[in-house]
């Protein structure tokens, strides 16, 4: 059984997706999603375990190109107006 508090991950296209059916497109057509400049590639802990060197690992990463959006640990969504 699933966690009921359970954090779900979305990813850029699944945000953009969210975005769109809620009607931003249509009020702000030129947002941007983008990855953070965090990213992650190890959990912080499994079932509670702390990771060793997880968080130094996941602070080294220097991702190039579209590996960004794969490793990004979150997005923002921004607009320079809304009409």
């Amino acid at each position: 059984m699933r966690n009921p508090v359970y954090l779900k991950q979305y990813s850029a296209a699944e945000i953009n997706e969210m975005l769109e059916t809620a009607g931003m497109k249509t009020k702000c057509p030129e947002y941007i999603v983008e990855p953070t400049q965090e990213y992650a590639i190890l959990p912080e802990t499994i079932k509670g375990i702390p990771v060793p060197f997880a968080n130094a690992i996941n602070r080294s990463l220097k991702p190039s190109g579209n590996l960004k959006e794969t490793l990004a640990y979150g997005f923002s969504a921004y607009s320079a107006q809304l009409d």
